[in-house]
C-alpha cells in the first residue's frame, strides 16, 4: 500500500463504509428470504470469518496508513458517512461528554436536516484522546489533510 497514491487510498474509507453496509445488508436479506433454509449458526459463522478479515485489514491500516486506520475505525465506530467524517471540525469532538456533532451541512441531504449528536465509546475516545485535541485549534478539520492528521 506505500506505493499507492493519494487518489488511491482515498478510496479505503468509502469501501470500508460500503464493506459495512453490505454485510448488514446480506445478513438482513438472507434472515428475511431464506431463514427456512440457510440455518442462523451459518449465517454467523459467515459473518465471523467476514469480521476477523475486517479486524484483519483494519491491523494492517494501523501498522501502514494510519490516516485510513482513524478513518476507518471511526466510520465502523459511528457508523458515519466519509463525507461526514471529512467535515469534522477538532470543535466537533468533546471527549469530556463522550460526544460527537455532526450539523447538517457536513451530512448528506435527508428528510429531516438536523444536528446529530454521535457517542464516543472507549476504543473510538482511547485513539481520539491520543490526538491531543484539547491543544489543537478548535477549526481544524480533524482529518482534513492526508499527510498529517489534524
Amino acid at each position: 500500500m506505500s506505493g499507492w497514491s493519494f487518489y488511491q487510498k482515498s478510496y479505503i474509507p468509502g469501501a470500508i463504509f460500503a464493506f459495512l453496509l453490505g454485510i448488514i445488508l446480506i445478513i438482513f436479506f438472507l434472515r428475511k428470504k431464506y431463514k427456512k433454509i440457510i440455518p442462523p449458526t451459518v449465517v454467523i459463522l459467515s459473518l465471523a470469518t467476514t469480521i476477523y478479515g475486517f479486524y484483519s485489514a483494519l491491523d494492517y491500516l494501523k501498522e501502514n496508513d494510519y490516516y485510513n486506520y482513524l478513518f476507518c475505525t471511526i466510520i465502523y465506530e459511528t457508523c458515519l458517512r466519509p463525507s461526514e467524517i471529512k467535515g469534522l471540525k477538532v470543535s466537533n469532538i468533546n471527549l469530556k461528554n463522550n460526544t460527537i456533532t455532526v450539523y447538517p451541512e457536513v451530512k448528506k441531504t435527508t428528510k429531516v436536516i438536523k444536528t446529530d449528536i454521535i457517542p464516543i465509546y472507549p476504543t473510538l475516545k482511547k485513539l481520539l484522546s491520543e490526538l491531543k485535541l484539547d491543544q489543537q485549534p478548535k477549526s481544524h478539520y480533524l482529518l482534513g489533510c492526508y499527510t498529517n492528521i489534524i
